[in-house]
């Protein structure tokens, strides 16, 4: 193979410095006396020849960026695939609160050392922050424990041995408490329907979709329990975390209240849009359950 490769060159290097010399000639002539390129490159291709194919490339790449350049730069409505657009920044993400299956004790210390951090990074920006309550809460309880605070988001579980589920309510101050818990009534009663019509038509024929079919029986309860209620928010003890929105000195009041598990903020320059939330379920104590657990 060597050999083979150096008979190529022997043939095709020659050759290709013969004309490579012609064409660097009818360059110098178009580019007038004063042009000291082509007398270069001419030279060098006369005493190492074994360089023609080299230069043969680069004078090739130099004449297609003269012909192409101009109007592939000036020209941005054109149809040049070559130019290069500016890409849109990646958006900022980030998750506040434990991961499934971690110790709850060692997420309660890492919180509370991010709540100090960010009190030294703060330099008066506010942030958005996960506040996880010790104990369910009713609407009044915890107005009372939230007041003067900008709440964007409350969390919601109707206590019970029932797999109840973990509902993310979208506020707007404390003032909308009641109604979104009566929004989350609703798709409580929505699901807890839909769950009726599968079991209407749901036909076990083996043990597998008997156990399919009580597992079906048994969100639907699980569902109507919700839906009765969060339709009585004034009563209803469900509330056990909230977002808020607020500089360290807010948070760091909220967190000397007895009602409230802990603080965990987010970096400042994360928008609400980006932020995956994860709250801390009154009842877990020793891990965070792997299920059941959905924020965001």
């Amino acid at each position: 193979m060597t050999g083979r490769l150096r008979e190529l060159d022997d043939a095709w290097v020659p050759t290709a410095a013969g004309r490579l010399r012609g064409l660097l000639a009818q360059v110098r002539r178009a580019a007038g006396p004063g042009n000291t390129f082509g007398r270069t490159v001419t030279r060098v291709v006369h005493d190492e020849p074994a360089l023609a194919g080299s230069v043969a490339a680069v004078l090739l790449a130099g004449v297609l960026i003269a012909s192409v350049g101009e109007s592939a730069v000036e020209q941005p409505g054109g149809r040049n695939a070559g130019v290069v657009l500016p890409t849109t920044p990646p958006a900022l993400v980030a998750t506040i609160g434990p991961a499934p299956g971690a110790s709850v004790a060692t997420y309660l210390t890492r919180a509370g050392y991010d709540l100090r951090h960010y009190g030294e990074i703060a330099a008066g920006r506010p942030t958005y922050a996960v506040v996880d309550l010790r104990r369910y809460a009713s609407v009044a309880e915890a107005t009372t424990t939230f007041d003067g605070a900008t709440v964007v988001r409350a969390y919601v579980r109707v206590p019970s041995r029932l797999p109840t589920e973990v509902r993310s309510v979208p506020v707007n101050g404390l003032q909308d408490l009641s109604g979104g818990i009566t929004k989350a009534a609703q798709v409580a009663a929505a699901t807890a329907k839909s769950y009726g019509a599968l079991l209407a038509t749901f036909h076990p024929q083996s043990h597998a979709d008997r156990v399919t079919r009580a597992r079906y029986a048994l969100q639907r309860r699980a569902a109507r329990l919700e839906a009765a209620r969060l339709a009585r928010p004034a009563t209803c003890r469900c509330i056990f975390a909230v977002v808020v929105l607020a500089d360290i000195q807010r948070l760091a009041a909220l967190s000397r209240i007895a009602a409230v598990r802990v603080v965990d903020p987010a970096s400042p320059v994360i928008p609400i849009a980006g932020l995956t939330v994860r709250p801390l379920l009154p009842e877990a104590t020793t891990a965070v359950p792997r299920t059941g657990l959905l924020g965001g």
